[in-house]
């Protein structure tokens, strides 16, 4: 190995030890890319090493440049995630006014103790162990204000150049090119753990959050006469109330689900379409321009409406909802259950006190599973997700768990998760309306299409597929749907309720979750999938109750998927042809091959 190879050595010892990191160009503190980095991060080792090497590329998002992917070089220079990820945030002083202001600090309050520790070209960094009940945030300007000049604050959201990278050098500073990073004598996460920072240190790194602006006070709506019939105005006061009364962080959510609301009414004729969208813009203003622009707000209310007036309702009828148990024979998946649609506020709440999937928790479910060797965009989809302490996980438990969006769109609000407990293999629970949407593992938005799609029932099915046609740089996405019928749709049966189990029609008044422009779509099921309780043609006529398993409930389901995604070929090109896989045995793709 030559001397390049120490870079390589110190970044696998690195995620090793736990500490996530990601190449940065040689001589550098630049990643490969404007809008990648610290967000790529990983302490996996089997990436670490093939990022150096160059056997993964780094993928670049399409803004920066349009830049194809690129390989790292050998000699990259090393950088360190700071946060929760990593497990320690960083006090970054910058120099005598720094380490002067430190020292008045010190004196009131007494000194720091002793921790990992970095010379820096003009300071040091001194790094502190994370404390999940503080989360440490980047500051910069506000933490020279609020702890001392100079003082720069790295955690979530923030990186550091950690040996043996090259400075890049700052002659007017006094600092020449290629002085070698290093940690301090004795002082590097080999030789002692990350410190506990002091309380006070906490109290200045760590404020309270500032309260909200009072807001003015709302004037009283005035109805304005024969553009709403009773109901329908009393249903416009209470959606205005609602959006006024939204929280920081669910602004934009509540503007929809009201609007949505709305929407209804005024497909049932209870609201003018003009005079509900003109209430819900003005009382959406009151998070203008805190939460969103007048035109975010503008096309909100627009697709919420959109989608209500689908689906009219009138005074006295309450929206169609299905109860707990017809959705639980809904899934065709084994033991998935569901809370339904009505709950969708709930989903809402779940997601916005989750933390960042990015925990040891996470790592530890992966590894466990042989899905360390993860695809070079592992930050991206794994920032699709969240972890919650306190999920619902099934049985009426409740208990630490990875979340993930089902949505029907990228960029929807969140109105129903999925539910993966730590202590299971695949998603247990789905909370609020999960009609029609899928985990989107990888974004799909018109235009920007993978040729190929994956779609699988479980993380990590889809997971070890995805880093497989990567691995091989195959254009591919994936996406995760709990319900095989979001993905096949319904299946049409005859004038008796029958169904033909071997060659199912799809029903047309049923369709799936459906993308675009993919050239081929493959279902990725496993051999102990379960379908729906449905009646067949009996033998010498009448009907029979079936339920099929296995492989007849996967050429079940393809069957009817291909017919709802197929579309013409053109010139003798099949698009959105749907092929099933399977693995050889009962477990997942991750043990065995496949089919």
């Amino acid at each position: 190995m030559t001397d390049a190879g120490r870079f390589l050595r110190a970044a696998m010892d690195y995620a090793r030890r736990g500490i996530a990191v990601f190449p940065l160009q040689p001589r550098d503190k630049a990643p490969y890319g404007r809008t990648i980095g610290f967000k790529q991060a990983a302490h996996m080792p089997g990436l670490v090493e093939d990022w150096w090497t160059g056997r993964r590329r780094l993928e670049l998002k399409a803004d920066a440049d349009n830049k194809s992917p690129v390989r790292a070089r050998l000699n990259s220079n090393i950088g360190i995630a700071t946060g929760a990820i990593s497990g320690f945030w960083v006090l970054d002083l910058d120099g005598p006014e720094a380490e002067a202001a430190i020292a008045r600090l010190e004196a009131l309050h007494g000194p720091l103790p002793k921790t990992v520790q970095q010379a820096t070209g003009r300071g040091r960094h001194l790094c502190f162990a994370w404390n999940p009940a503080l989360p440490v945030r980047n500051m910069s300007k506000r933490s020279q204000e609020r702890i001392g000049a100079k003082i720069d604050v790295r955690g979530d959201g923030g990186y550091i150049v950690a040996p043996p990278s090259v400075h890049p050098g700052k002659p007017e500073e006094g600092i020449p090119p290629g002085r070698i990073y290093a940690w301090a004598p004795g002082c590097s996460p080999q030789d002692l753990p990350f410190a506990d920072a002091p309380a006070w240190l906490m109290e200045l790194v760590c404020p309270p959050p500032e309260p909200e602006p009072v807001r003015a006070p709302i004037k009283t709506r005035a109805p304005a006469a024969g553009r709403a019939s009773a109901y329908g105005e009393a249903a416009l006061d209470g959606a205005v109330r609602t959006i006024h009364g939204a929280r920081v962080g669910s602004r934009d959510t509540t503007l929809y689900r009201a609007s949505c609301s709305i929407g209804c009414l005024i497909a049932g004729g209870e609201i003018d379409h003009d005079y509900g969208r003109s209430v819900l813009i003005e009382a959406g203003r009151v998070h203008v321009p805190d939460a969103m622009t007048v035109a975010q707000l503008e096309r909100q209310v627009d697709r919420a409406l959109a989608w209500g007036e689908s689906r009219p309702r009138s005074a006295g009828e309450r929206p169609r909802q299905r109860s707990v148990q017809t959705e639980r024979r809904a899934s065709a998946t084994k033991g998935v259950e569901a809370i339904p649609g009505d709950e969708a506020n709930a989903a809402a709440q779940l997601w916005d006190t989750a933390r960042s999937a990015w925990c040891k928790a996470t790592v530890q479910w992966f590894e466990a599973r042989g899905l360390a060797g993860t695809p070079c965009g592992v930050t991206e989809l794994l920032n699709r997700f969240r972890v919650h302490p306190n999920a619902p996980i099934g049985g009426g438990r409740t208990g630490p768990a990875l979340i993930a969006p089902l949505v029907r769109l990228d960029g929807d609000p969140i109105e129903a998760l999925a539910v993966l407990p730590f202590e299971a293999d695949r998603i247990t629970h789905l909370v609020g309306d999960s009609d029609g949407r899928v985990v989107m593992l990888t974004p799909l938005r018109p235009g920007h299409e993978p040729e190929s799609l994956i779609v699988a029932l479980d993380l990590q099915d889809a997971w070890y597929l995805l880093t497989q046609a990567w691995r091989e740089e195959i254009s591919a996405g994936a996406v995760i749907a709990p319900r095989l019928s979001t993905f096949a749709g319904g299946a049409l049966g005859d004038r008796w309720g029958r169904i033909d189990p071997d060659a199912p029609a799809h029903d047309p008044t049923r369709p799936p979750w459906r993308a675009s422009d993919q050239r081929s779509v493959w279902l990725a099921v496993r051999r102990d999938i379960r379908g729906p309780e449905m009646r067949a043609r009996a033998f010498g006529g009448g009907s029979r109750p079936v339920r099929l398993e296995g492989d007849e409930a996967s050429r079940f389901y393809g069957g009817l998927a291909t017919q709802a995604w197929q579309r013409p070929a053109e010139k003798f090109n099949p698009a959105n042809r749907v092929r099933v896989i399977g693995p050889l045995g009962t477990g997942g793709f991750n043990v065995g091959g496949q089919i």
